[in-house]
């Protein structure tokens, strides 16, 4: 038949009825096998409207994207029962509404991202049963509810940002128990208290972020104390700003070698920067600005030749500036609002700002 009628043999085949075994679902004009698609990644095309009850359906779906899209409305209950879905990713939409108790179905979910939408309420406790999930991002919604009765039993948990919600209270012993986690993000809430000596548990942390909330105390000294097995050695982002942080800056921060930015401005910390900070040979970011530090700047600060961002005002520093200050790497400190005194070094005369010189004479 080939040889003899070629063209009528590609009709036949090209056009003939689909096969009625296979059966098909339409979201958003584009049409999925029922029982073949395991993928459906839509992130990023405008898409309007809400996500359909229907998108159960997809019984073999492992991977659920749909980030970055227009989307409004709740999540459906139905997404419950999506019990092969290993990866969720609703984020950076216009979803409403509770996080529903569903989601504790998928316990093959490794990844879940409802990050930027305007979801409110606490987080389900039933998320609890999400046991190997690795990655949660919940960050910018209006979510809020005591952050010490969340999140229990994520013990695989890498990544944890809940920031730029309403979560209050002080952070319990469930968050420092997840010894698996990496990157913590809880800026910008309610939170209140101290910060507990147990973080130190947290030995695979790299990035800490505990800033804009209403911390209270002195930063734990057990940070940095390598005479302890625990002491957060790994970490390479701190930032502790914009708290209500009292105390001295600990000499043992030295030890956290891999440090590349130490952000700890707008608290109300005292004392003297102390000398070991020049120890801190792969800080690129070290912002101090906005306390009541007084004393000198220490000249190993010049050591610190990877600095872009030095940011020492607002404080009560005072005394002549060493030389050094000119071998560390930005070329533009950040030193007004202090009480430092001339001569000044050549490389920062034209960026002191504005000093109180009433005690240099």
């Amino acid at each position: 038949m080939k040889k003899i009628f070629p063209f009528l043999y590609f009709i036949f085949i090209c056009c003939e009825e689909p096969n009625e075994n296979f059966k098909y679902i339409s979201f958003w004009d584009r049409v999925y096998s029922i029982d073949f698609t395991s993928h459906l990644k839509m992130d990023s095309l405008g898409l309007r409207g809400s996500i359909p009850s229907n998108i159960d359906s997809l019984k073999n779906i492992t991977i659920l994207d749909l980030s970055g899209n227009r989307l409004t409305g709740s999540i459906p209950t139905e997404i419950g029962n999506l019990h092969r879905l290993r990866y969720l990713d609703l984020s950076g939409n216009r979803l409403i509404g509770l996080i529903p108790a569903e989601i504790g179905n998928l316990q093959s979910l490794t990844h879940l991202d409802l990050s930027n939408n305007f979801f409110i309420g606490s987080i389900p406790e039933e998320i609890e049963n999400l046991e190997n999930l690795e990655y949660l991002h919940l960050g910018g919604n209006i979510l809020s509810g005591p952050i010490d009765s969340i999140l229990k039993n994520l013990d695989r948990l890498v990544f944890l940002d809940i920031s730029s919600n309403y979560f209050s209270g002080s952070i319990g012993s469930n968050i420092f128990e997840l010894d698996n986690l990496s990157f913590l993000n809880l800026s910008n809430n309610l939170i209140t208290g101290q910060i507990s000596p147990s973080i130190v548990n947290l030995t695979n942390l790299i990035n800490l972020n505990l800033s804009d909330n209403n911390l209270t105390g002195i930063i734990p000294q057990i940070i940095g104390d390598n005479r302890q097995t625990k002491y957060l050695h790994n970490i390479e982002h701190i930032d502790l700003s914009k708290n209500t942080l009292s105390g001295n800056i600990s000499y043992r921060l030295k030890n956290l070698t891999k440090l590349e930015s130490l952000v700890l401005s707008d608290n109300e910390l005292e004392g003297s920067i102390p000398q070991s900070i020049g120890n801190l040979s792969n800080l690129n970011v070290l912002n101090l600005s906005n306390n009541e530090l007084e004393g000198s700047i220490p000249q190993s600060i010049g050591n610190l030749n990877k600095l872009n961002n030095l940011l020492l005002h607002n404080n009560n520093l005072s005394g002549l500036i060493s030389d050094n200050i000119c071998n560390q790497g930005d070329m533009i400190p950040s030193l007004f609002g202090n009480k430092l005194c001339p001569p000044y070094p050549e490389c920062v005369e034209y960026f002191i700002g504005d000093q109180n010189n009433d005690e240099c004479y």
